[in-house]
């Protein structure tokens, strides 16, 4: 124990030859009993504090859980199943009644649209000279190597097609070109090669491929089926993805524009490709959605939101992008609709109960939320039920974590002290065991928590605007202690054990005042004073409140001005003295030695001179 009173160099013993160190440290043991029993004292309470701490955060934890019980949703749940998912889903809420209604819908509702009949007005140019053979990989990947083309003018011919990595559609139209002579030519027509006499009449065949070819060029332009027709023969399908291609590769564009659309300006870059344009648009702040058709190459533009709102599109007065797109004449216009559906009782009616229109495709109809998928001739059967699986799931849950409290609560009340291990090989868990055995307080909130389990409801009926209702305790609906016989050792914990077959009959029979026997909340007035008639949750949520919350039970002992916490304050001034006196006492002791030692020093001395004397 460092001491401030002492110096960093004493001589103790030099003189008289005792130990005298040990001497002191001997005499300091005794005086430190005291302080050593304080700090047992303070560590116990710290611990014991913290033990507190721990109770609450499990008091609190089972606050929380019990939220859902709170909702009308969590016991008195309602289900809504539809006969026809695919054309109509249903939503409903607590408040909703068990029934079963027909429905039939005519009409979704729609958005207004744009659908463009000009096609995109693609430079193929463009694309043969700035797209590799090697980028046609739509369909299948492309093999470079060497292909044949073979064609007869009253005699067999052919000819190689040499195709590489920085081979373009251009390259491969000047091969042909060249390779026959000018017998032959090609183009990209709509996304399709072609292949075609040069000279009317002078060509009888033309045919695709060898044996010792390399490439897959028939696969890749889909040319692998195709035959002269008498004229050509050509690509039975677009080859181009159009979707993954820079608009200044489909077009003649150079720069960037910028059109509006709903008044929302969107600026397009020539570097963007048509999935870039989409979802530039898609994204943006015009509440749109536009698409493209890759085999019509057209593109259709709709308002997100379903009704007859415009639909408004201004173009680039320098790029004219949307006119070179095809979106800008000859479009028609389709303003939104409303949904429509008719409700029956049952399905053989023919007259409906009544008619429901919206300009979205989610309709109410009896608390419950009518999602529209499609139009349907014959009516979809609504079946509105009551969910005990959830509610019972819901009350399973609140068991659980009330079972799982109140036994922590028991064992904290009934553990002993542990024995057996060394102090200093205890974990804080062990050191904390058993110090709240038997404890007043603790015992007060766990008889409390069993009370309330237990408990019938006396409510005040004749003061306040509450019934009572069917079911009055726990018991009533199948939830008791569990105990069977002669055992009692579930009720003397308070624990809870739910027969699931009372429990969903009393749900089935009146979910509502099983909610109310739970969750109940209602507050009157009585003479001035403020009452409340509670159900056995809300009763348990009030009383785990004030014990867990700022300045209540449990704060009150271990919080910073709590009693735990005032005796540990109590104790450290305590300690802090002691350990000053101690340190006193020992520097009087290492005091009272050193004189002793500096006497004995001079008696040396004096006793020495006089034997150097007499011996002289």
């Amino acid at each position: 124990m460092d001491n401030s009173y002492l110096g960093n160099f004493q001589m103790l013993g030099i003189s008289s030859g005792m130990d005298t160190g040990a001497m002191i440290d001997a005499l300091m043991k005794a005086e430190r009993k005291p302080l050593e029993r304080a700090e047992a004292k303070y560590n116990d309470i710290s611990l014991k504090r913290n033990l507190w701490i721990e109770i609450d955060d499990k008091l609190s934890d089972f606050w929380d859980s019990t939220m859902n019980l709170r909702l009308p949703s969590s016991i008195n749940s309602k289900t809504a199943i539809s006969s026809n998912e695919s054309a109509l889903s249903a939503n409903t809420s607590s408040d909703s009644t068990n029934s079963s209604f027909y429905v039939k819908i005519n009409n979704l509702a729609t958005s207004t649209s744009r659908q463009f009949s000009n096609s995109f007005n693609i430079d193929y140019t463009e694309i043969s000279q700035n797209t590799r053979f090697t980028d046609l990989d739509h369909n299948v990947t492309p093999e470079t190597g060497t292909y044949t083309i073979n064609y007869n003018d009253g005699a067999d011919k052919s000819f190689e097609l040499n195709i590489d990595d920085n081979t373009t559609i251009q390259n491969i139209i000047d091969q042909i070109d060249t390779g026959s002579g000018s017998q032959l030519s090609a183009e990209l027509i709509d996304g399709k090669l072609s292949i075609s006499e040069t000279t009317p009449d002078e060509i009888n065949n033309i045919t695709l491929g060898n044996t010792s070819d390399t490439s897959n060029f028939s696969e890749v332009f889909d040319m692998a089926f195709s035959t002269y027709d008498g004229a050509k023969i050509e690509s039975n399908s677009d080859v181009i993805d159009y979707s993954s291609r820079r608009l200044f590769e489909l077009t003649s564009l150079t720069e960037s524009s910028t059109i509006n659309i709903n008044g929302t300006d969107i600026t397009i870059s020539q570097n963007s490709t048509i999935e870039d344009l989409l979802s530039q648009v898609n994204n943006s702040e015009a509440g749109v959605l536009m698409s493209f058709d890759s085999s019509t190459k057209q593109f259709t533009l709709k308002n997100n939101e379903t009704g007859p709102r415009e639909l408004n599109i201004t173009d680039d007065a320098t790029t004219n992008i949307l006119s070179t797109l095809g979106m800008t004449a000859g479009d028609t216009i389709e303003a939104g609709e409303k949904a429509e559906v008719e409700i029956y009782n049952s399905e053989a009616d023919i007259t409906p109960i009544t008619t429901i229109s919206s300009w979205d495709n989610s309709v109410e109809y009896n608390d419950t939320s009518l999602d529209l998928k499609k139009t349907t001739t014959d009516k979809v059967n609504i079946e509105i039920t009551q969910d005990t699986e959830k509610a019972m799931e819901n009350i399973q849950e609140f068991v659980n974590k009330y079972n799982e409290t109140m036994e922590y609560l028991y064992e904290k009340l009934h553990e002993d002290r542990v024995t057996d291990v060394p102090e200093e090989e205890m974990t804080d868990e062990e050191k904390m065991q058993g110090s709240l055995k038997g404890d007043r307080t603790l015992e007060r909130i766990f008889f409390q928590m069993r009370r309330v389990a237990y408990k019938t409801l006396d409510w005040d009926t004749t003061n306040s605007s509450d019934t009572l209702p069917e079911y009055q305790s726990l018991s009533e609906i199948g939830i008791t202690s569990g105990d069977t016989g002669s055992s009692y050792d579930n009720t003397m914990k308070g624990l809870l054990s739910i027969n699931e077959d009372e429990l969903k009959a009393s749900l089935e029979n009146n979910s509502e005042d099983v909610y109310k026997l739970f969750s109940h909340n209602n507050t009157y007035s009585v003479d001035g004073e403020v009452e409340t008639n509670n159900g056995i949750v809300t009763d348990m949520r009030e009383f785990v409140w004030d014990t867990t919350k700022f300045g209540g039970t449990i704060y009150s002992i271990s919080g910073t001005s709590g009693s735990l916490g005032k005796q540990m304050m109590s104790l450290a001034d305590r300690m802090t003295n002691m350990l000053d006196q101690l340190q006193r006492k020992e520097y009087r002791y290492v005091q009272m030695f050193s004189a002793m030692e500096q006497s004995i020093s001079r008696m040396n001395s004096q006793m020495s001179y006089m034997q150097s004397r007499l011996g002289g």
